[in-house]
């Protein structure tokens, strides 16, 4: 399914002049079957039964609270991170537990394909979770998410309610609260059949409940380069300039000739940078002529996608008290709780950062710089 496919009848230059960034979209299709090849109610389940799948990479939701990984969770063995256990996740739904599946484009064949497609068309990096609720439920509060989403009515039916007061472009940047104010206002109530779309910009307040029907969507997060982004690119850029490579002492800013050698030296930078420079730029190239390059760890993001440069040549040997990835004759010994993360990247060709620890930020952008620097990733994008 291409982009035009999953937006029709409106037009990619109708959807990027008037509602990018701006305001949501909603798409009432009276087409069931239209997400058919993409994500359906049966291959949500055939994962959820069929699969190991690790908390927090599986989690429940309820009345804006997260559920207690222990209901619904089993040991997996030393070191290793707490297993999902089926019967107790599905006695979890049945009382009105909503299920979050994280990054189900890396875990879903089809949702895999569909996210390939769309990334290369619009040149953006997208993550896909999946949200299954039992029939008269409510997983969250109100909130604004700081990326852009799509979501995609997969099965059933879904209410979404619209707020006032949209934050103004927030981004990952910052971390900003996502909480509502407390004199918020609703706007629109939007029932999504299943096959139908809604596109939300990010800062837009939205809160989703369930009726009478199970309900089964996709969340197709945006990650676009954005512009404030590009001074980190140009700070990759201005790493090749010697007068950046300096110390900068204490008190330098308050001395003058410094101060004006800076902006000089600033400018310079920038008026050598050609168009070419900066497509160069944003595609990332520079930081994967060197894995291990302060340029490389400047772009490193929470949703960097990374390329593994030996998928299917590379084992993970289990010893007491590590665990150790083998490839290309080299050994890289680590924690013994990334045993279940090295054991999935065996066949994975590539894998978002936050995606390498079941959502863990911290542990996940360790194990991305330990694996760079040792060469078995590279930055794609």
């Amino acid at each position: 399914m291409k982009f035009s496919d999953l937006i029709y009848p409106i037009t990619t230059e109708l959807f990027f002049s008037e509602y990018f960034e701006k305001k949501p979209l909603v798409l009432h299709r009276k087409s069931p079957d239209f997400y058919q090849q993409v994500a359906t109610l049966k291959a949500f389940n055939t994962l959820l039964t069929s699969h190991d799948l690790y908390y927090p990479g599986v989690k429940l939701a309820s009345m804006g609270n997260f559920v207690h990984p222990l209901r619904f969770t089993e040991p997996a063995g030393e070191g290793m991170p707490l297993r999902i256990k089926n019967s107790l996740l599905m006695k979890e739904f049945h009382e009105g537990k909503s299920i979050v599946i994280d990054g189900v484009n890396n875990r879903m064949v089809d949702v895999a394909d569909f996210s390939r497609v769309l990334e290369e068309e619009l040149k953006i990096t997208t993550r896909t979770n999946a949200y299954i609720s039992p029939a008269f439920s409510k997983g969250f509060d109100i909130h604004c998410d700081n990326h852009d989403v799509f979501i995609l009515q997969c099965h059933g039916t879904k209410v979404w309610n619209i707020y006032d007061q949209p934050r103004d472009l927030p981004s990952d940047a910052k971390r900003e609260d996502g909480a509502a104010p407390k004199d918020i206002k609703r706007l629109e109530v939007l029932t999504l059949q299943q096959g139908d779309l809604l596109y939300l910009p990010r800062g837009y307040y939205h809160q989703a409940n369930t009726e009478e029907s199970v309900s089964a969507h996709l969340t197709v997060g945006l990650y676009p380069e954005y512009g404030y982004k590009l001074f980190k690119k140009l700070a990759a850029k201005a790493y090749e300039n010697p007068f950046f490579r300096k110390a900068v002492l204490s008190d330098a800013l308050d001395n003058e000739v410094y101060f004006a050698d800076l902006k000089r030296e600033m400018l310079r930078c920038v008026e050598q940078l050609s168009r070419h420079d900066l497509q160069l730029l944003m595609a990332k190239k520079e930081a994967s002529k060197d894995l291990w390059s302060e340029s490389a760890l400047m772009e490193l993001e929470p949703h960097s996608i990374l390329r593994n440069l030996h998928r299917g040549a590379m084992t993970v040997e289990i010893n007491k008290f590590t665990c150790d990835l083998v490839f290309a004759q080299q050994r890289i010994s680590l924690p013994l709780l990334y045993q279940a993360e090295l054991q999935c990247l065996t066949n994975v060709e590539q894998v978002a950062v936050l995606d390498l620890f079941a959502g863990q930020e911290k542990l996940s952008f360790q194990l991305a710089k330990r694996l760079l620097k040792e060469g078995f990733f590279e930055i794609l994008c």
